[in-house]
């Protein structure tokens, strides 16, 4: 199969795309006034196929699905019409709509659903095609604007994933015990997630080797803060939504240990002074009241195969000079300075 190129339509192209639609029997009526929502579909220099997505008013009419005889049976079809759904001019309408003769059971892959005619919405029903341009026999169909198949309910999420066994809720406990107890002692690194009060979340990995956090009892941490970039993204999050979710992770070990609680922002110079590390003292330390907490099973440790050596790729060794050129095309000398300056504060300011 030859490689097939995507290209909105232009005005050369619309004698092709006349050709092609008059071919399949299908209305040129509106191409060649409305290019722009045309998509054509190209082998080499040979155009063959078209598809597109006319706007009247917050409604889109899928139209004019063409594929060239000779390249049916190779996915053109399917390509045009994903992309044309996918276009970001289609943003703002509320459901895209159809009318066909010969492809019912192609568009339901789509999401697309067979509606009764006389629920189009008034702009729909005012297009030449709905009107004049296609048979009162045609099978009129829609599909809700956006991902078709998107889980919007609880109860759509559970027909996709199974409710959990009981004895897997069974391991959800509210308090820490000796296994738990022993895992966080050993773990040397962790991801705490926090959100804001709109619900934009952020998550922040906290680093210090095995006993970066105290355990005070089964049902309280305490995580130290060390100096960082100074975004405090997360820290601000605490402060104005207590909700915290955390994962401690053990080099090589692939269960996982996850923590959901309330938290509390402390500067206690006794407890900064206990979490001193490096000869500095914590900036600030985090107070975790657990309400809820579990052993995380390995599956994604084994698929991902993470602690396999041999599997590891080359390391990703960031250059922040070349990431400073990428953004905001800072000179050369400067981008160098960024990488010895970065360097030097991460050899001195742990």
């Amino acid at each position: 199969m030859h490689t097939v190129n995507l290209s909105p339509l232009e005005p050369a192209d619309v004698s092709s795309v006349f050709g092609l639609l008059d071919a399949a029997n299908l209305p040129t009526v509106g191409v060649q006034e409305n290019p722009s929502a045309f998509v054509v579909a190209r082998v080499g220099d040979e155009i063959v196929g078209c598809c597109g997505v006319e706007i009247h008013g917050s409604h889109g009419l899928l139209r004019s699905l063409v594929v060239g005889p000779r390249h049916r049976g190779n996915g053109i079809a399917r390509t045009l019409v994903e992309h044309v759904l996918s276009l970001p001019q289609h943003a703002g309408i509320t459901g895209i709509y159809l009318l066909t003769t010969t492809a019912r059971d192609f568009f339901p892959r789509f999401g697309f659903e067979v509606l009764p005619r006389g629920e189009a919405p008034e702009g729909i029903r005012a297009s030449w095609e709905f009107r004049t341009g296609c048979p009162d026999t045609a099978v009129f169909m829609w599909r809700q604007a956006g991902d078709p198949f998107a889980i919007r309910s609880h109860d759509d999420l559970r027909a996709v994933v199974a409710d959990a066994k009981a004895s897997t809720k069974a391991k959800v406990v509210d308090r820490l015990g000796r296994l738990e107890r022993e895992f966080i002692s050993r773990a040397p690194l962790l991801f705490v997630a926090t959100a804001s009060p709109d619900g934009r979340v952020t998550v922040s990995p906290k680093g210090n080797g095995a006993g970066i956090v105290s355990i005070v009892d089964d049902r309280t941490l305490l995580i130290p803060e060390r100096p960082g970039n100074g975004l405090a993204y997360g820290l601000s999050n605490m402060i104005d939504n207590p909700h915290v979710g955390i994962i401690f992770v053990i080099p090589g070990s692939t269960e996982t240990f996850r923590v959901d609680g309330r938290v509390e922002l402390t500067r206690d110079p006794t407890l900064l002074r206990k979490f001193s590390a490096r000869g500095k003292d914590a900036l600030l330390a985090m107070r975790v009241h657990i309400e809820r907490c579990f052993f995380h099973c390995s599956k994604a440790f084994l698929r991902s195969g993470f602690w396999r050596t041999e599997t590891w790729p080359e390391p990703f060794a960031l250059s922040w000079g070349e990431w400073a050129k990428q953004w905001y095309d800072v000179p050369d000398g400067a981008a160098k300075k960024l990488d010895t300056d970065i360097a030097k504060d991460e050899a001195e300011n742990l």
